[in-house]
């Protein structure tokens, strides 16, 4: 049987982003929103289908709460789902370190082998003098927690 959707969940901690970026995705206009990281404000799966793209399958975007007492939540979420967006702040050092601690043992505990897209978010908040710091912070970012994992 066919299956006619593809489920894309995406997981972080608490303020990295990952209301935003389903939101923004869905709109090119910039969106920002101070307080986003309630319950209240976690989005319903948000369901995009366009015949020209996804090969005529519904894309399914999912939001996650990282709260402890969601976790069974969100682990049902990547049980179920065909990619893991792991969404980090690239400007908070315990988001960074949450890769490995937290959301990759998660991942791997509930659905291993599931692709994985790592995000590196607010960029546009990182001090960046040079060109050079902000691909060293990325590259030692995915050196660190990556490095048992395929890139493709």
């Amino acid at each position: 049987m066919r299956k006619n959707s593809i489920k894309i969940v995406f997981i972080g901690d608490a303020k990295v982003g990952k209301t935003s970026i389903i939101k923004n995705s869905l709109n090119s206009d910039f969106f920002e929103e101070k307080n986003s990281n309630s319950d209240e404000s976690l989005l319903n799966p948000i369901s995009i289908a366009n015949e020209n793209y996804f090969n005529s399958k519904v894309l399914i975007l999912i939001d996650t709460s990282s709260k402890p007492e969601k976790m069974n939540a969100t682990m049902n979420e990547i049980r179920n789902c065909d990619c893991v967006m792991l969404v980090y702040d690239m400007d908070n050092e315990t988001t960074q370190t949450n890769l490995s601690k937290i959301w990759l043992p998660l991942v791997n505990q509930t659905n291993s082998g599931i692709p994985i897209v790592l995000i590196g978010n607010k960029l546009d908040l990182v001090i960046h003098d040079e060109d050079k710091y902000v691909k060293s912070k990325v590259r030692r970012v995915i050196t660190h927690n990556f490095k048992n994992y395929k890139v493709v």
